[in-house]
């Protein structure tokens, strides 16, 4: 369904009307709508285009649950969520992620992305640990993480060095467990 169909179809002042859409085609734009929910979206798979859910009065996405792939830009930022467990289903984003300016604690709802083909922002939340992201393999822009209370030899590394630092963690963390 084209997103400027499913917005006059099923977008009210801060709620998404229940619905069987699965594909966006297009970029679909929520933001600064005061939304509280987005369990309107639970059919959703994939946005052929952009989705953009920033500045609303988000806590949780578990209405992403079955999203995979986004085409563009996914853009949650300016909302209230401390966890990303909504987004457990996402591979790949082909435009930026952007989650800064959340109360996020850690990542572990990006467990199954793989791949983001612009920049990542997660400045400005609470995350203590990035092991959420250990099977991300690619950033292709800046992975940001300003703000946050992590050490600071995590907040020096390049973006190419702390993917392959996570991967090396997650790895130690596997053998840890079989060897013991």
């Amino acid at each position: 369904m084209k997103a400027e169909t499913f917005i006059k179809k099923y977008v009210r002042k801060g709620k998404i009307l229940p619905n069987n859409v699965k594909v966006i085609e297009g970029t679909l734009s929520l933001h600064d709508n005061a939304l509280t929910d987005l369990s309107g979206l639970s059919n959703l798979t994939e946005v052929q285009g952009s989705l953009w859910l920033s500045y609303n009065s988000l806590t949780d996405l578990s209405g992403l649950a079955n999203l995979t792939k986004v085409e563009g830009h996914l853009s949650l930022h300016n909302n209230n969520l401390t966890n990303l467990s909504g987004l457990s289903n996402l591979t790949e984003v082909k435009g930026y992620l952007s989650l800064h300016n959340n109360s996020l604690t850690d990542l572990s709802g990006l467990a199954n992305l793989t791949e983001v083909k612009g920049d990542l922002f997660l400045d400005n939340n609470n995350l203590t640990d990035l092991s959420g992201l250990s099977n991300l393999t690619n950033v292709e822009g800046t992975l940001d993480l300003y703000n946050n209370p992590l050490p600071q030899k995590i907040l020096d590394m390049s973006t190419k060095d702390l993917l392959e630092y996570i991967r090396l963690c997650k790895i130690k963390r596997y053998a840890e467990r079989v060897l013991v």
